[in-house]
């Protein structure tokens, strides 16, 4: 069996066979006329119909498989979003936007909610590391994303 390569035809193998049937029908019908032009198609199409050889077009590229992200990493990134998101549910931009009004004193308000989600962040931190300590031990099993949200110590309310 030949393959022809993608390179060649643009289009499903459903397609070239199709047109390639198509064509050989065309001819087989043109043998039935006179004076009237023989039918045409793209070479490749002709050169198979012409052909008694069995073809299939080159199989699709298939996409590699994306990287395993290590656990350490997807923990991590769980817990960043759990940190944003909990400063946006306060207004701020994310985390970092939010703690940046710990240290000042214009608006009392934003200086007490960057002090409480500062020293509140720090929490989360350390009980992640604790928590993949553990895992790294053996001494417990790897969370999945949600498992170790649910173990941070709560935002303060």
């Amino acid at each position: 069996m030949r393959t022809i390569p993608r390179s060649l035809f643009e289009g499903t193998a459903e397609q070239l066979q199709s047109r390639v049937a198509a064509f050989r029908q065309a001819r087989e019908d043109h043998k039935l006329t006179e004076g009237v032009p023989a039918p045409r198609d793209h070479e490749l199409i002709e050169w198979l119909a012409a052909s008694d050889e069995e073809f299939e077009l080159e199989p699709e590229p298939t996409a590699p498989e994306p990287p395993e992200i290590p656990l350490q990493t997807r923990l991590e990134i769980a817990v960043r979003t759990h940190l944003d998101e909990a400063a946006r549910a306060l207004g701020y931009d994310g985390m970092f936007s939010a703690v940046t009004y710990a240290e000042e004193p214009a608006v009392p308000r934003f200086q007490r909610e960057g002090r409480a989600l500062r020293a509140w962040r720090s929490l989360v931190w350390a009980k992640c590391y604790e928590i993949l300590a553990e895992v790294e031990a053996g001494t417990r099993q790897p969370p999945s994303e949600a498992e170790l949200i649910a173990a941070l110590p709560e935002i303060p309310g």
